[in-house]
């Protein structure tokens, strides 16, 4: 196909396609790929959304007289295909097979470079013209006319700020940036009328600001409504005067527990709503009831907090309510679920048939929305924040077992979709995720950029302090490199998902978590220098968490406490010697295991109530260090004392050193009003060898999208 007369470069995803120089790449990268997967590619790109048969396939690859194994040849192809893109045959973003049909590409693409010479216009040009390559090469002169249609229809869209694509079901068809402020946005958006309301960092503090629906200037909600802290957004009454907000210590902080305030959008002092400490809030559709999300579950009352019942008893990390537009339903998500990862609970607002939504997806599952007509439920998938849309079963209360459709992926990573009611445009915070890395300098009491360009996360230095790993941010890869970022070597690819990598004493080998889309943690050894990733232990997991010894010989580990069974919950030490598990004494209910450098403690965090614990391997015994809520333990190089992150309405968000001698934790990094971005959530830190806090600012770009969707 010559696509380089007309249509040069697209992208799909972290994906371009070069048809000039016939190329994949990935985020820049070179990905290798062979002729007959990239005739694929290229045949499934001019039909994004459509069929494309296996005979179409066979015919344009092998002619006229294929070879007698050419079924076998053309799933070779395809699964080669698949790798290159990181692609899976049970949860495909972009390669669907069709059973005994053939496949179907399921991304929207997006046209990035077109030739200098472009053919003779054809005269007439549809209004919604695809923006990938049509037809096949069979027809030439078709296929001409629709590529100069799709490139005039591509001008068009970039001259009037809208995205086209080709409609399929269900789809994005438009999406329109609604504010260009460039401030931070967090939390949610909602829809009310001609306005999006949202929270932003403006004036030193997260407020509450709203812009027209149709875009325009962004404008704040007056200082003296707000509450002194940080204010995030969670809901906005059905007449658009009042908003519904919650206080917590600022960016990074949406998952954390605060106050909960009625804020006058005309202007005048807030109100405290109640006494409870609520993690997420919304009223009824009606705007009679009120839904609010504690950290004992779930909970109904009356609009103004009052008459509160306990509907949904379930402890633990509950964010992201839904109310179903007849009001008859809640929905909501459980980050800290036994599946290995966040999934969307329903009930009815009475608390009866509490259960999984997609018990059996495989795929994180985060904040939604219904569509005002209800037969949609549109919400987003972390880690990479793609939208999907679920057809709710008409009449159905249960398990839902429609299939789940993509409405996005590429560049942009959309949040928090919220419906209009008016249903004319879905509401999002979209943006390009990025990080920098940031190093607290000991001596000036400062941050400063570190390895400029590296968007990383979960560093782990080589003992000699020569080598790095890291996870890349957004990707989840596993990289390894010098301590300056150069001859930089990656040793895993998608969809495998890796975590808090951690060197062997010798530099040698590489412990990290792994997971591919629809299994549970695993923790796998690699070389640093490259290889196969291989599984510590058999059987499916799950596992986290692990830590060398400082000898080499073993591996202490644990599984995430919300993974798993309270009675299958511990700490446990892997010998190599004798390729066993032993469960350390008493740690039920313990995790994130690290061991000292001097090899006599192992520290813990506990669950599901705070602290931070510490056994003694001489003594056998364990002793509480802290009773704060803490994270991501790392020990200073001499093992006197032990770094971990905090953050709450009574103590300011920030790194903090405890003393394993004894004495409160005291702060070494302050993180008020630093946005921290992380593989794990915004809460996670490395430590240098000097013990200087590492940690992975916010550097993307953050907008509120208005997206036309396509539901039949």
């Amino acid at each position: 196909m010559d696509a380089a007369k007309s249509v040069r470069v697209v992208r799909f995803g972290v994906f371009e396609v070069d048809f000039g120089s016939r190329e994949l790449r990935k985020g820049g990268i070179r990905i290798r790929l062979q002729d007959q997967p990239f005739e694929v590619l290229e045949a499934l790109l001019e039909k994004p959304g459509e069929v494309v048969t296996r005979e179409e396939l066979i015919g344009r690859i092998w002619g006229a007289e294929p070879p007698a194994d050419v079924n076998a040849s053309l799933n070779k192809a395809v699964n080669k295909l698949r790798n290159a893109l990181g692609d899976s045959t049970d949860s495909p973003r972009f390669v669907e097979t069709l059973v005994k049909r053939g496949y179907r590409f399921l991304a929207p693409v997006e046209v990035v470079e077109t030739s200098p010479r472009i053919p003779e216009p054809a005269p007439a040009v549809e209004k919604e013209a695809p923006l990938a390559i049509e037809e096949a090469r069979r027809r030439p002169k078709r296929r001409q006319w629709m590529v100069v249609a799709a490139v005039l229809a591509a001008t068009a869209v970039a001259l009037s700020g809208w995205w086209v694509m080709r409609p399929s079901a269900p789809s994005v068809l438009r999406y329109r940036q609604l504010t260009s402020d460039g401030l931070e946005k967090a939390g949610r958006v909602v829809c009310r009328g001609d306005r999006v309301y949202f929270s932003e960092f403006y004036g030193g503090r997260l407020t509450i600001a709203w812009a027209p629906v149709e875009g325009g200037r962004t404008r704040h909600v007056a200082s003296d409504s707000h509450p002194p802290e940080n204010v995030f957004l969670l809901d906005v009454s059905t007449d658009g005067g009042r908003v519904l907000a919650k206080t917590t210590a600022g960016p990074g902080a949406e998952l954390a527990s605060g106050p909960l305030w009625v804020i006058t959008v005309a202007g005048g002092p807030p109100r405290r709503l109640g006494e409870a400490m609520v993690t997420d809030a919304r009223w009824s559709p009606d705007g009679r009831r009120l839904a609010l999300l504690t950290g004992d579950g779930l909970y109904v009352a009356d609009s103004d907090g009052g008459n509160a019942r306990r509907v949904v008893t379930k402890p633990g990390l509950n964010y992201g309510l839904a109310w179903s537009p007849d009001g008859a339903r809640l929905r909501f998500v459980s980050q800290l679920s036994r599946v290995g990862h966040p999934t969307l609970w329903e009930t009815t607002a009475e608390g009866a048939k509490l259960h999984p939504v997609l018990p059996e997806w495989g795929r994180e599952q985060g904040e939604g929305s219904w569509t005002p007509d209800g037969r949609y439920f549109i919400f987003q998938s972390p880690p990479d924040s793609t939208l999907w849309a679920l057809r709710e079963e008409s009449g159905a209360f249960g398990a839902n077992t429609a299939e789940p459709r993509p409405l996005t992926t590429g560049a942009i990573r959309f949040n928090a979709p919220t419906a209009d009611p008016a249903g004319k445009v879905l509401c999002a915070i979209g943006g390009v995720r990025r990080g920098e890395l940031y190093r607290w300098n000991l001596q000036t009491k400062r941050f400063e950029r570190f390895l400029p360009g590296l968007s990383a996360d979960q560093l782990d230095f080589s003992r000699d302090g020569k080598r790095i790993t890291y996870v890349t941010y957004p990707e989840g890869d596993l990289w390894c490199s010098r301590v300056d970022g150069m001859e930089r070597l990656q040793l895993t690819f998608s969809p495998m998902q890796t975590y808090l990598p951690r060197f062997s004493p010798d530099g040698e080998q590489i412990a990290f978590m792994g997971r591919t889309p629809g299994q549970k943690w695993k923790i796998y050894i690699v070389a640093s220098t490259g290889g196969t990733p291989v599984e510590l232990l058999p059987g499916k997991g799950p596992e986290a968490d692990p830590n060398w010894s400082p000898d080499g010989t073993r591996i202490v580990y644990a599984p995430f406490p919300w993974d798993v069974p309270a009675e299958e919950t511990g700490i446990r030490i892997f010998d190599f010697a004798t390729q066993r598990s032993t469960l350390l004494p008493d740690s039920e209910g313990l995790f994130s295991p690290r061991w000292s450098p001097n090899g006599r403690y192992i520290a813990a965090l506990r669950s599901p109530a705070p602290g931070l614990m510490l056994y003694d391997i001489r003594r056998r015994s364990w002793r509480k260090l802290s009773d704060w809520m803490v994270g991501f333990p790392a020990w200073s190089s001499d093992g006197t004392s032990l770094f971990v992150y905090s953050g709450t309405q009574q103590v300011p968000v920030g790194i903090y050193r405890v003393p394993i001698s004894g004495g409160p934790p005291e702060v070494v990094a302050p993180l008020a009003g630093i946005p921290v971005l992380g593989i794990g959530g915004p809460y996670g830190f490395s430590l240098g060898p000097g013990d200087e806090p590492i940690v992975l600012r916010d550097a993307g770009l953050h907008e509120v999208y208005g997206l036309q969707v396509k539901l039949p």
